[in-house]
């Protein structure tokens, strides 16, 4: 593949937003899950010389891949490092898309008709014309705020979204020439994103059942090109012309069985160490789900799953659904929008996949194939937002996203064939995309401004006073902490996640039903007491807002039935000891 560079005004827009990004991913962590446990669980690795277990944020549970790169960059060169290793993912995403136009969606036509038994064409001009694709889904990526939000941020959904659709890519490959070294590729990939989060299961079992079918259609087309006997004559069947429909299937995955135990075993293999950790350390390889585990109880389960808050089965807000996803409203994390161009183009893509499957196309092209995953990526989380508000996260589905960005691009490139000499549709359409663009770079630096990150930078203000200007009364209240307990205190957090600045034995809320917890397991403010003295707790940090919040919320699930136990607590057994506006930091008498 021969690199095609993009224009001058392309280049100075990505040069721009990426400069922009990559300031505040220069910047110390601000980020919340990076505070709460993707850099939490590095920084107390490395003071404990090792991987270490008994800790109560079930999220250092999960697979661990990125946690231990984060460790890596914490341990040469400090937390910016690690959010550097994060940033870096948004280039090689900007080549995966460009990749996957230029070589797939440009020259589709020639790529799948020698898999297809159908004699080779010239290329024509009009797929040498889809050529220029490959910047188009560049900048379809970027326009998303998401991409460029979390680059900033201490994450992993960056390298989880790349993973995922790097092993269909690879799977392409391995369609069009059955080469084993790209179902292992594939395999790598996908072991890869199971090293990161448990919802990326979904892609393995794509990958899979890509390969039966694969196998499947190539049975079928060798039943389907039999020649017909010759006039007045008789001709041989041959053997796959023969076969009844059930035969066909069972001659088709006996054919596909061996391509998916290498598939199987590669996947297997790379991400079987994070489950075996979970495994050593928790009892259960998936903790806290299935099993439960340490820590864990149906109350705490009830409590994470938070089961009858989502939007339920209500047909009007499955129907909105796409608008308030793309959109960025209601979502749970604020961690950037989708953008307008997906929402925009959504009608396009519909239509476009369904007349390309109603000429019988089926999974053999590229297109669908990027279409399946992306439907299962949604049906799956249409599925945890209808019982989970909590799982209602536009970045959950960022793969989802990457791998629309080729089919938008190749779609836009494709409307020229409906351009009239009064109106050309893919110029006022190219004019939408510039407009999304220049918002996206407009919103990117009202986000950018008020941090002032030059001055950082630059050299002239500390580590200290962005911290304070980015994270306000959290960071002071973390910082009275380290300065006003003794080195043996151990602090317990209620309603606030975040611990990483916290320089004593803190032990967050994790999934804020700490308090709530407590009154389930020992009923009164005396026995609460107790229990804490009984697993040396010094100190307790209230995080006020947080607790309003929840209950002015009415989150039952996480909050008290007993709504005087925090006052009873504190005329009791706790003395205050320092007051940081929304912070209040008691000691255990």
């Amino acid at each position: 593949m021969r690199l095609n560079f993009p224009s001058r005004s392309i280049t100075l827009y990505l040069l721009i937003v990426l400069g922009l990004a990559l300031i505040l991913a220069l910047l110390p962590p601000t980020d919340w899950d990076g505070l709460f446990y993707h850099l939490n669980g590095p920084k107390l690795y490395l003071e404990a010389g090792r991987i270490v277990g008994g800790i109560d944020i079930p999220h250092l549970s999960f697979p661990a891949l990125f946690e231990m790169l984060f460790t890596l960059a914490m341990g040469l060169r400090g937390d910016v490092a690690a959010k550097l290793l994060h940033f870096s993912f948004i280039p090689w995403l900007m080549a995966l898309v460009y990749l996957i136009s230029t070589r797939f969606f440009a020259t589709e036509e020639i790529a799948y008709s020698a898999v297809a038994g159908v004699p080779t064409v010239p290329q024509s001009a009009g797929a040498e014309k889809r050529k220029s694709g490959g910047w188009t889904a560049v900048l379809i990526l970027i326009s998303m705020p998401m991409v460029l939000n979390l680059g900033a941020q201490a994450y992993n959904d960056l390298p989880l979204a790349f993973y995922q659709v790097a092993a269909l890519v690879a799977i392409l490959r391995w369609r069009q020439n059955e080469q084993t070294g790209w179902l292992i590729l594939s395999g790598v990939f996908a072991g890869l994103a199971m090293g990161l989060k448990y919802t990326s299961f979904v892609t393995p079992l794509l990958l899979a059942g890509t390969v039966v079918w694969h196998f499947w259609q190539k049975e079928s087309r060798a039943v389907a090109g039999v020649p017909a006997a010759p006039l007045g004559g008789a001709v041989r069947r041959p053997a796959t012309a023969q076969k009844t429909p059930s035969r066909l299937r069972a001659s088709a995955l006996k054919k596909s069985l061996k391509p998916l135990l290498i598939l199987t075993a590669v996947t297997t293999l790379i991400a079987l160490p994070w489950y075996l950790k979970n495994w050593a350390f928790t009892g259960n390889p998936v903790y806290p789900f299935v099993f439960g585990g340490h820590f864990w109880d149906d109350f705490r389960a009830a409590a994470y799953a938070g089961t009858g808050t989502g939007i339920g089965f209500d047909p009007l807000a499955l129907l909105r659904l796409p608008h308030d996803l793309i959109l960025g409203l209601n979502d749970a994390s604020q961690d950037g929008q989708p953008g307008p161009l997906f929402l925009i183009f959504l009608p396009a893509v519909l239509v476009y996949a369904f007349s390309r499957w109603k000429k019988g196309w089926g999974g053999e092209r590229p297109f669908n194939l990027l279409l399946i995953f992306v439907l299962a990526q949604y049906i799956f989380w249409v599925f945890g937002v209808i019982f989970s508000g909590g799982l209602w996260q536009s970045r959950l589905l960022l793969p989802a996203f990457v791998a629309l960005s080729p089919i938008i691009a190749w779609i836009f490139n494709d409307l020229a064939r409906w351009d009239h000499p009064q109106f050309s549709l893919r110029r006022f359409v190219r004019l939408v995309i510039i407009l999304a663009l220049a918002f996206n770079l407009v919103g990117q630096l009202l986000n950018w401004l008020p941090g002032v990150p030059l001055t950082y930078v630059a050299g002239s203000t500390s580590r200290d006073e962005i911290l304070t200007h980015w994270l306000g009364s959290h960071y002071t209240a973390m910082q009275g902490i380290n300065a006003q307990t003794p080195p043996d205190a151990v602090v317990l957090f209620l309603y606030e996640p975040r611990s990483y600045y916290c320089n004593r034995d803190c032990r967050p809320d994790s999934i804020l039903d700490t308090f709530a917890h407590l009154e389930y397991l020992h009923n009164d403010a005396d026995g609460i007491a107790q229990a804490w003295r009984n697993e040396g707790i010094t100190h307790v940090l209230l995080f006020e807002t947080g607790y309003e919040f929840v209950r002015e919320q009415q989150m039952a699930w996480i909050s008290p039935q007993n709504t005087h136990l925090m006052d009873d607590l504190t005329a009791t057994h706790l003395q205050p000891v320092a007051d940081w506006g929304d912070y209040q930091l008691y000691e255990l008498r």
